[in-house]
């Protein structure tokens, strides 16, 4: 992959990102503070905020395989893992 391969994302994240992994340069994920949920697909960024939003706490980690994303983490005092599709 050559310099001319990578582009700016325009995305602007308001909130803390803690975990950040993808499959394909088009299907990235990232998990973050106030339970913040987010895809790429290649062109743009996608929140699932309105979705996953916690109370008070975070998502500290996420994962991606095919179409389903998990994203663990806390909702004080809570353990929190939840599970969707993208």
């Amino acid at each position: 992959m050559g310099n001319s391969d990578w582009q700016k994302s325009n995305y602007n994240f308001t909130k803390y990102i803690y975990r950040l992994r993808g499959t394909e340069l088009n299907n990235i994920v990232a998990a973050g503070g106030y339970g913040d949920v987010l895809h790429f697909n290649g062109d743009s960024w996608k929140s699932y905020y309105n979705d996953t939003q916690l109370n008070y706490g975070n998502y500290y980690s996420v994962a991606i395989n095919d179409n389903i994303i998990v994203s663990v983490g806390q909702d004080n005092p809570y353990a929190v893992i939840t599970i969707g599709r993208r």
